[in-house]
């Protein structure tokens, strides 16, 4: 089996298994409606309980702060814009800036979806009406989002590194060989065969990643700068709210860091609900009051579905003119490589090993 079957619809099932399938899915929408619904209560009764220290606190809204930490929140998701562009010029599916920002947009809608499927399912249908190959696609949105997480851990590991918070002297050393380790998982020989054992579990076919070390190096450092940009976003929103001194700012990094990646992975709920916040909680008890820490988190909350659904609404928005454009894409190929970060059709080669298909650039 190989890579460009990723995509295509599989085979009908037999009607027993299709029913099988249809009550496991309605259970697990119940267990997700659940998650929610207790995440959202236990935090509101939480807030509600200690309402009076939070009447106490140095509590004041600075609204241009405010604003410039919502600035930082659109220039966070448009650096992720661009790293998906460059990683698609990479594996040869390019398609214009403009429409590769629609596509991106609307497929964020995915990540409020339960189980996060159109997250990929979006971007994958307008690619194909581009005429872009469905199994690149899906193959750089695998790289796009390993890259996503991986940045997330170095993210982590750097702020422990570097932030004030007194740590044993060994668990830097940890931290130190973490580094390395990290450095090495980089490589395709390691993280390929990792990321098929996922795959095989998954009941996926087994793929070739068909990214050089240098390339994805280079990757995983764009989406690191993402991570910065939002890590000093959520420092100054906090700010807007709650004090917080200047030399906590790669701390607070870290700590949006480490509870969004835990919500990326967190299935059982949209957007991982509940679960990022919970963990957010308990990293901000370390600079403030845990009442404070728990309405922050909320407000993160609130402050990064304001920044998604402005891009989510932009995409729409430009989407009518976009869904034209693209099918003059698959008519003339050509004309996506005028636009910025095209891809060039030099960067595309195409090697079968092994039964698995392999894209990606010198």
């Amino acid at each position: 089996m190989t890579a460009e079957e990723w995509g295509d619809p599989p085979d009908r099932p037999p009607r027993r298994n299709l029913a099988g399938g249809q009550r496991r899915t309605r259970i697990l929408r119940v267990i997700r409606a659940i998650v929610v619904l207790v995440a959202v209560a236990g935090f509101g009764s939480y807030l509600y309980t200690n309402i009076e220290e939070l009447r106490h606190a140095d509590l004041h809204v600075r609204w241009p702060q405010a604003a410039l930490s919502f600035v930082l929140m659109l220039a966070y998701l448009a650096g992720r814009v661009l790293t998906w562009q460059y990683i698609t010029v990479k594996f040869g599916v390019a398609i214009p800036l403009r429409r590769a920002a629609v596509s991106w947009g609307i497929s964020q809608l995915g990540k409020y979806i339960p189980g996060k499927v159109f997250y990929l399912l979006g971007r994958v249908y307008f690619y194909a009406e581009a005429g872009k190959s469905k199994g690149r696609t899906t193959m750089a949105f695998m790289v796009e989002a390993v890259s996503t997480m991986l940045a997330s851990v170095l993210t982590i590991l750097v702020a422990l590194l570097l932030s004030d918070i007194d740590l044993p002297g060994q668990l830097r050393t940890l931290l130190l060989v973490g580094l390395v380790v990290f450095a090495a998982s980089l490589h395709p020989r390691l993280l390929e065969p990792a990321l098929n054992l996922l795959l095989r579990k998954l009941k996926r076919p087994v793929v070739r990643l068909g990214v050089t070390y240098g390339g994805m190096v280079r990757i995983v450092a764009l989406s690191t700068a993402n991570w910065l940009v939002f890590g000093l976003g959520f420092y100054v929103l906090i700010n807007a709210v709650h004090t917080v001194e200047p030399r906590h700012v790669v701390y607070l990094a870290g700590a949006i860091s480490m509870a969004s990646l835990l919500g990326i992975l967190a299935l059982v709920a949209p957007s991982g609900i509940g679960i990022r916040e919970g963990v957010l909680t308990l990293l901000l008890i370390e600079l403030m009051a845990a009442p404070v820490a728990a309405l922050l988190a909320v407000v993160s909350r609130v402050w990064v579905t304001l920044g998604e659904g402005a891009v989510i609404g932009l995409a729409f928005a430009m989407s009518r003119r976009s869904a034209r454009d693209l099918k003059s894409v698959a008519a003339d190929p050509q004309g996506a490589e005028r636009e910025p970060f095209a891809a060039p059709p030099r960067h595309a080669h195409r090697a079968s090993v092994g039964g698995s298909e392999s894209w990606g650039s010198s």
